[in-house]
C-alpha cells in the first residue's frame, strides 16, 4: 500500500513538472501561421536592464521568446536550458528573450531574474500583440521567430536547448532543400 502511495505521488509530481501551469493543461507543438513580426512602429519592448528591444534588430537570427512565471515549476526547470541556449548562440544565430508572466512590478521581476539567475534579457512588457497572439494561455510557452521575421512555432510545455536547436536546424534544412 505504501509503495502504491509513493508511486501515485511520484506520478503526480512528474505530471506537474512536465505538464506546465495552465487553466488548459495540455502540451502541444504547433506550427504558427507564419505571422511576420513588425515592430518598427510604436514603442519598443524594454528589457529589465532598460535596454530597448526591437525584433527587427535581430533579422537574420532566430528569436526565441520564452514566457515564464515564478509559480510554474516547469518554467523554472527550463531556465538553465535557455541560459545555455543564450550563451551558446549569443550574437550569432539566435536571441533569447524572456517574458515574465507573474504580473508584478518591475522591481519584483528584477528580483526574480536575479533569484533564478536568468542571463538572457527579460522584458517588462508582453510582446504578444507584435507576435500575433492576444494572450498566452499556458506556461511555459515558447515562440520561435525565424531569421526572416516570421513566427514559425508556438511550443507549450517543457523545452530544452536541444529541442529548440533541433527545430531551428530542421527548419534551416527544409529551407535549403526548398531553395534547390
Amino acid at each position: 500500500m505504501q509503495h502504491l502511495l509513493r508511486l501515485i505521488i511520484l506520478v503526480a509530481a512528474v505530471s506537474l513538472l512536465l505538464g506546465g501551469c495552465s487553466v488548459k493543461n495540455r502540451m502541444y507543438v504547433e506550427t504558427a501561421s507564419q505571422v511576420t513580426v513588425n515592430d518598427s512602429k510604436g514603442d519598443p519592448l524594454v528589457d529589465m536592464r532598460g535596454t530597448p528591444f526591437r525584433f527587427e534588430n535581430y533579422r537574420g537570427q532566430w528569436i526565441v521568446v520564452q514566457y515564464w512565471a515564478s509559480y510554474c515549476p516547469s518554467c523554472l526547470a527550463m531556465i538553465p536550458e535557455f541560459n545555455a541556449l543564450y550563451r551558446g548562440r549569443e550574437g550569432k544565430q539566435a536571441m533569447v528573450l524572456g517574458v515574465n508572466y507573474d504580473f508584478v512590478s518591475s522591481a519584483e521581476v528584477n528580483d526574480l531574474v536575479k533569484e533564478f539567475n536568468i542571463t538572457y534579457p527579460v522584458t517588462q512588457g508582453d510582446p504578444g500583440p507584435k507576435l500575433g497572439i492576444s494572450a498566452v494561455e499556458f506556461l511555459p510557452t515558447t515562440i520561435l521567430i525565424n531569421p526572416q521575421g516570421k513566427v514559425t512555432n508556438y511550443l507549450t510545455g517543457v523545452q530544452t536547448q536541444v529541442s529548440i536547436e533541433n527545430i531551428m536546424r530542421n527548419a534551416e534544412i527544409k529551407q535549403q532543400e526548398q531553395a534547390k
